[in-house]
């Protein structure tokens, strides 16, 4: 298995939309369970979005041959009921995928284009 492989633009835009879409579901979710009945429901459909993404998203970062330590981070702060409303999973994608993409070199020369 390469380990040099890089993830692609689109593959890292549809990573970035499963984590955007997760995260509006799971704050629309948590603001339904505002509501006293209704919480235990909406912590369980919050749970269920947290792990089903996590799974998707970590597999994909382990068929890549990169180990998403990054994605857990921001995925593992999901959990917290009141926390879950930020985009934190999203965040944790967007790290890891620049992460993974550019190599301390990479980002030197990123900084300085023009070489003499």
């Amino acid at each position: 298995m390469d380990k040099n492989r890089k993830i692609s633009f689109p593959e890292g835009v549809l990573m970035i939309l499963i984590c955007l879409f997760s995260d509006a579901i799971e704050g629309l979710v948590s603001f339904i369970g505002l509501v006293p009945v209704l919480t235990p429901i909406t912590i369980f459909i919050g749970w269920v979005i947290n792990i089903t993404t996590l799974a998707i998203i970590s597999i994909w970062f382990i068929m890549k041959g990169k180990w998403p330590i990054w994605f857990f981070v921001g995925s593992g702060a999901e959990f917290i009921p009141v926390i879950n409303i930020l985009p934190l999973r999203t965040a944790a994608c967007i790290t890891a995928i620049i992460k993974f993409n550019y190599t301390p070199s990479a980002l030197k020369e990123i900084k300085h284009p023009i070489k003499k």
